[in-house]
């Protein structure tokens, strides 16, 4: 068992992430960022921030799932992942990112 099929079966009790990119694909990422200055760390994106994943960002808004974000990287998520780090997921957000719940 890897660290990301224990992620997967706590997030099935949690609901946590709505995406976890696979195992081999962080390795790959790991081993390609050896030597940079964030090289091992791992990091987790809410859901309406907009990455390099292959999971589109909607801000878990219906109507903002139809829009193609075609090249358009967050500053934050460019300065991590050329410095190293790797993102491991998306993390569930309200609708927009606005509000709290405890449902």
């Amino acid at each position: 068992t890897n660290y990301i099929d224990i992620l997967k079966l706590k997030n099935e009790k949690t609901n946590a992430f709505i995406y976890i990119r696979r195992a081999e694909d962080i390795t790959e990422d790991y081993i390609n960022n050896i030597g940079k200055p964030l090289a091992g760390f791992i990091y987790a994106n809410k859901a309406n921030i907009i990455d390099n994943s292959e999971y589109v960002s909607d801000a878990c808004s219906k109507l903002l799932s139809k829009i193609k974000q075609n090249n358009i990287v967050s500053t934050v998520c460019k300065i991590l992942d050329s410095n190293g780090a790797i993102m491991i997921g998306k993390t569930n957000c309200d609708e927009l990112g606005c509000g709290s719940t405890t449902s």
